[in-house]
């Protein structure tokens, strides 16, 4: 390490070990005059403690006299961060200035605040006290300061900030703001754990560029309880967010560009947790937001994801009792690659209370929405355009909502508009049920499918009606001629109706015959016998057809 490295700081400027009796009295004389016209120093807004600040670049502003705030600045950051700070970086193996300003903190936390520019790191930065926040300059352009960035190419298994402690159980109070992580080695980019879990911390304004590596994160969080990370950029990297388990927490503002593994990959416990106001292009490399593990009281709303594999995936984790309690709303998928919304779970588990309410899922290859083995479920105001564009011979079921269960219980499909307006149909199904065990499919609005606007399960024993696409009654009047002893009806039902469920009714006398009856019932048509030719008056009949 270079001399300057060798004292771990470049806080403090060297002094003569000889100081004269001229220069004692000059260095009271000027704190004298500072006491006197303490009145025009610059205080922090908002600040009631009177402490004296200075101001780095601009926006940037550290107290003086205080160990509660340190400041570093970059080889290349201006001259006046350098002239107030109290460490300055040379551009190389620069996280030991860093490093060594959060380690003079006390062990009741503080901040180190950057400046502006690069600094380069050769390795990680560790932080284990609590309370701690590492901030650097947000850089937008225009008029604001430039923004503040660590350079490096570390690789895994290291990363380039950690937040852990082994000695301890918790740590808690850790802000990390304002700065771009530029990694080109293939090194995960932010990490919380694993040994402590992290509470009431904070992650905003942070940016992260990454190396095209699959198994990339740009924030591995073994744990993130009752904290916030937002307004974060990630781009070109495998995971933007692989969680470990999260409990009481808020993602937001997250905007994300070629991910190869998805936007969000969890497992462990996942409870009490929102994730909202995603946009993200993944040019069909991952998925979108993926929920394993146990999932309790989670809300997946108000994101954009376009062109993922599949958009919001959920369940699909063995023998840990499904998805209890998952809102997916508002939410626009366009063009996944596989379905727009996916719920699984194994036979042995099942999900439930989940609502999927009101998402826009547009020209989907499979499904734009499929779920298994779900109790509970409400899909209700959802608009799908175009799915099922994947015609491939295993994709056999090409509809707009897929549901796979075989005894889901309150189940309701209701008020959504599924459409195939291709000059081509794709979508085979508007709604493919194949649960048994009832359910209540209503006022849907379906229009295009290539075989049927809804395929039911034999032996559904739900309620269906009032389906645009699907027709579930129909009324009309028929005539049995003279010459004849019937007549075929077409009753335009979606599927055939049982003969119990036909209702027919003279409208005037039968003529010359005495009874009537009905047979043939069939996908398209039924039957109205009478016994003899009713004669040149014919036999009248009004008609009544439900499934």
């Amino acid at each position: 390490m270079v001399g300057s490295k060798q004292t771990m700081s470049k806080r403090f400027l060297s002094h003569n070990s000889t100081i004269v009796l001229s220069a004692l009295i000059a260095i009271f004389g000027i704190a004298f005059l500072v006491w006197v016209f303490s009145s025009n120093t610059l205080i922090n807004a908002g600040d009631n403690t009177g402490a004296a600040s200075v101001i780095i670049s601009g926006s940037l502003q550290a107290k003086t006299g205080r160990a509660a705030t340190l400041v570093v600045a970059a080889s290349n950051g201006a001259q006046s961060s350098k002239d107030q700070a109290d460490f300055i970086a040379d551009g190389r193996d620069d996280q030991v200035e860093i490093q060594a300003a959060i380690d003079a903190l006390s062990s009741s936390g503080g901040t180190v605040q950057l400046s502006e520019g690069t600094f380069n790191l050769s390795s990680g930065i560790v932080i284990s006290s609590d309370g701690l926040t590492l901030k650097g300059q947000a850089g937008q352009g225009g008029s604001k300061a430039p923004g503040t960035y660590f350079e490096t190419s570390i690789d895994r298994p290291n990363s380039v900030i950690t937040v852990n402690d082994i000695e301890r159980v918790v740590q808690a109070g850790i802000s990390l703001e304002d700065f771009w992580i530029r990694n080109w080695g293939n090194g995960d980019g932010i990490v919380f754990g694993p040994d402590s879990s992290i509470f009431d911390s904070r992650i905003e304004g942070v940016n992260f560029l990454g190396n095209a590596y699959h198994l990339q994160s740009a924030f591995l969080l073994y744990s993130f309880h009752s904290s916030v990370a937002t307004d974060i950029s990630i781009t070109n990297t495998g995971i933007g967010f692989s969680l470990g388990g999260s409990k009481r927490s808020v993602f937001s503002n997250i905007m994300a560009n070629d991910l190869f593994d998805g936007i969000f990959d969890t497992q462990g416990t996942l409870e009490e947790l929102v994730i909202t106001g995603v946009v993200a292009d993944l040019n069909h490399h991952g998925q979108g937001i993926r929920i394993r593990g146990i999932t309790r009281n989670v809300l997946v709303k108000d994101n954009a994801i376009y062109r993922p594999n599949s958009g919001i995936i959920a369940g699909q984790v063995r023998n840990e009792g499904g998805v209890d309690n998952l809102t997916i709303t508002n939410n626009l998928i366009a063009f996944p690659k596989d379905a727009g919304i996916r719920l699984e779970a194994m036979p042995e588990d099942k999900n439930k209370y989940i609502q999927i309410i009101g998402n826009k899922i547009i020209s989907g290859s499979k499904e734009g929405i499929i779920v298994d083995n779900s109790d509970n479920l409400q899909i209700i105001d959802n608009q799908i355009i175009n799915p099922g564009q994947d015609s491939g011979a295993g994709n056999t079921r090409r509809s707009g909502i897929s549901i796979d269960n075989t005894n889901g219980r309150n189940i309701t499909i209701t008020n959504n508009q599924i459409i195939d307006d291709q000059n081509s149909a794709t979508m085979q199904y508007g709604i493919y049920y194949s649960n048994t065990s009832g359910g209540y499919i209503s006022e849907n609005y379906i229009k295009g499918s290539s075989l049927s606007g809804i395929s039911l399960a034999d032996g559904f024993t739900g309620v269906i009606r009032n389906n645009y696409g699907f027709a579930t009654e129909n009324l009309g009047t028929a005539t049995v001629n003279s010459d004849s002893t019937y007549v075929d009806v077409a009753h335009g039902l979606a599927m055939t109706p049982s003969l119990s469920s036909i209702q027919v009714t003279p409208i005037s006398n039968l003529g010359n015959a005495s009874k009537f009856w009905i047979s043939n019932v069939g996908a398209s048509t039924f039957r109205i016998n009478v016994n003899v030719d009713p004669g040149s008056s014919g036999a009248n009949f009004s008609w009544l057809a439900k499934i």
